[in-house]
């Protein structure tokens, strides 16, 4: 009987500890990450799963918002305008509220987070090359400058390395830099069709990008010193473009559509299996787990 009694109590205590166990794996399995993407043609930002359910209003602004990016802590969100009278780069939280806009003596095009968080990278009108600023909008130094006219770049997680696209010889290619010492320039493409829109993978072991000409462009996946290029999407007649990779990395978001039809919001997966659309809009990009 005695023994009986011990059994018991071991088991209970057994079942209490692997229920706790299993809770902890589902907590890890189940870690959070959002999509966040601009309606076509409106002024809102807006989020949602990754299964593109959820979708609710984050931002409405007087103005069009662009090229939004999640921060690498996801905390914030930085995205830029073109319209006249409200043009350059802002952030607000991730709730969507204290929306500032960045003082910078300089036009801003196309901005993206540090690795730290703490700086932005981003083309301007003003001067070639690629600008570094402080997201309180000191110009810290401005790199690539001779005849690269840099654009759409994305930093590594490791702070070390700056993905960009350049038609430096004539023709869009993908390269990266060393956004600390500006030197270091290193060419990752070599082709005669355009290759645009770079993004470090969260591990910054991928870049995904775009290939193809005006009008049917594709995804495409390399390691992150340009070797093993793969083609993913295959969009006859369709531009594909905006890139982001999920915070585990096994699957890329991206904008789909061309100039006669609307955006929509795809994901694949690395394989180039699990096609799907989850939304119409543009601009997407995937949260680091939230």
């Amino acid at each position: 009987m005695q023994g009986r009694k011990i059994s018991l109590i071991i088991y209970f205590i057994l079942s209490i500890v692997i229920f706790g166990f299993e809770k902890g794996l589902q907590a890890q399995d189940g870690k959070l990450s959002k999509i966040l993407y601009v309606p076509v043609n409106s002024n809102y930002l807006f989020i949602m799963n990754a299964d593109g359910s959820g979708n609710s209003e984050l931002l409405r602004t007087d103005f069009k918002p662009q090229w939004p990016s999640w921060s690498p802590d996801g905390r914030e969100i930085l995205f830029n305008t073109y319209d006249e009278e409200y043009e350059g780069a802002y952030i607000v939280n991730s709730a969507g509220n204290n929306l500032k806009k960045i003082k910078i003596s300089q036009s801003v095009d196309l901005p993206c987070w540090s690795s730290d968080g703490k700086d932005i990278a981003f083309m301007s009108d003003d001067k070639p090359g690629i600008v570094i600023a402080s997201t309180d909008g000191n110009i810290l130094r401005t790199i690539a400058a001779e005849g690269i006219n840099g654009a759409y770049q994305s930093w590594s997680p490791v702070g070390d390395q700056l993905v960009f696209e350049s038609g430096r010889d004539g023709n869009p290619e993908i390269y990266t830099i060393n956004p600390l010492t500006g030197k270091g320039v290193k060419r990752l493409t070599n082709n005669e069709i355009l290759d645009e829109w770079p993004s470090f993978s969260k591990d910054g072991l991928l870049i995904a990008w775009v290939r193809g000409i005006e009008g049917d462009k594709d995804i495409w996946v390399m390691n992150q010193y340009g070797s093993n290029p793969r083609q993913l999407s295959h969009n006859i007649n369709i531009g594909d473009g905006f890139p982001s990779f999920s915070p585990d990395g096994s699957e890329l978001l991206f904008q789909s559509g061309s100039e006669n039809e609307q955006s929509s919001i795809h994901i694949i997966k690395l394989d180039g299996s699990g096609l799907r659309k989850i939304a119409e809009g543009s601009f997407p990009n995937w949260s680091p787990y939230l």
